[in-house]
């Protein structure tokens, strides 16, 4: 009777220590964290490593809006604020438009973006600049 219980402490612990390491060996799932103000502003990433960053008009979605331009994204990486832009596009109300961006942040730091549109003499913000959001270590 008594092998028996030992057997079962053993198995019992046993089985702690497995559950533990598949729960943590279990990789994090991506999040898309978004924050609106005239432009929807969204980044896609787990921890520290940032997938893409996309942008939406907000604006009623029951009238088609658009606008030209190009997205700029901002983050920083060992201690250096590094910047990327996609090609021209539109971006709308209806969807959003994503920007691969691949890269490992610092830890709780931003990711940022604004969008550029050409007014036909000079760069414009048209909805104000820079949005940023926190990220997690």
């Amino acid at each position: 009777m008594r092998r028996f219980k030992g057997l079962g402490r053993v198995l019992m612990i046993l089985g702690l220590v497995v559950a533990g390491t598949v729960v943590t060996a279990t990789p994090a799932m991506a999040t898309v964290v978004t924050t609106c103000s005239s432009l929807c502003f969204s980044v896609d990433g787990s921890g520290n490593y940032m997938y893409k960053e996309g942008v939406r008009i907000n604006s009623d979605p029951r009238f088609y809006v658009s606008n030209y331009g190009h997205l700029q994204a901002r983050w920083r990486s060992g201690g250096v604020d590094r910047y990327r832009n996609s090609t021209q596009g539109y971006i709308t109300n209806q969807e959003t438009r994503w920007l691969n961006l691949n890269v490992t942040v610092d830890p709780y730091t931003y990711v940022c973006g604004r969008f550029w549109r050409w007014n036909g003499s000079s760069w414009i913000l048209p909805y104000g600049n820079w949005q940023c959001i926190k990220t997690h270590p």
